[in-house]
């Protein structure tokens, strides 16, 4: 699967892969501990809590600007598909963590300003490790960068400027794993990210 990125960045079923390859490994212990330091965290934690199924089309309804209304464009206008990321059996709480970063994927986008391009791809997965400690985001941006300085010089340099954003962003916001997206559906996203000290990426 790592060969598979390395060629390939967008090939998301080969990213997805390696998450549950990780948990196998035992590599999902010092993610578990650093988002457990954030009290928030704790009671999601025990509760293993998700997100409430999601509906784009409800969504849409949300006032605009909001952080529904702008996820469920997001989602659509991509073609992304809300349970794209299919189902993790959650068995205890290393499990729970893996399947909710997986669940708010395309949440951690909207709310942090990242598209989805290849290099904005791989900026959020800065500000994923800085938030989490996952190693994963260390494999898919380090074959990323070694694929682009063979194949196309300025794309690797504007990769490494956006892993820089993401890091500096994850480091300097508040920690949004436990973040109740089905509360706030209707909060401004503006609101929600001040909430957070987060600075969405130009």
């Amino acid at each position: 699967n790592l060969l598979r990125i390395s060629r390939n960045p967008n090939d998301t079923t080969a990213a997805l892969a390696i998450g549950p390859c990780l948990f196998k490994l035992g590599y999902i212990q010092n993610p578990l501990q650093k988002i457990r330091s954030s009290p928030d965290a704790v009671e999601f934690i025990r509760e293993h809590r998700l997100v409430n199924k999601i509906e784009l089309q409800e969504l849409k309804k949300c006032p605009s600007g909001s952080l529904g209304y702008v996820y469920a464009n997001h989602m659509l206008s991509n073609n992304l598909d809300p349970e794209f990321y299919g189902t993790i059996t959650i068995i205890n709480d290393e499990s729970y963590v893996l399947m909710r970063l997986r669940q708010t994927h395309d949440l951690w986008h909207v709310l942090t300003g990242f598209s989805t391009s290849v290099q904005d791809e791989l900026g959020l997965q800065a500000f994923m490790a800085a938030q989490t400690s996952s190693p994963l985001p260390s494999f898919l941006i380090g074959g990323s960068i070694v694929r682009a300085a063979f194949t196309n010089q300025p794309l690797a340099l504007t990769i490494i400027d956006r892993v820089c954003t993401g890091w500096r962003t994850g480091k300097e916001s508040k920690p949004i794993f436990a973040l109740d997206w089905d509360a706030h559906w209707n909060t401004p996203l503006d609101t929600l990210r001040e909430m957070y000290g987060i600075k969405p990426v130009q």
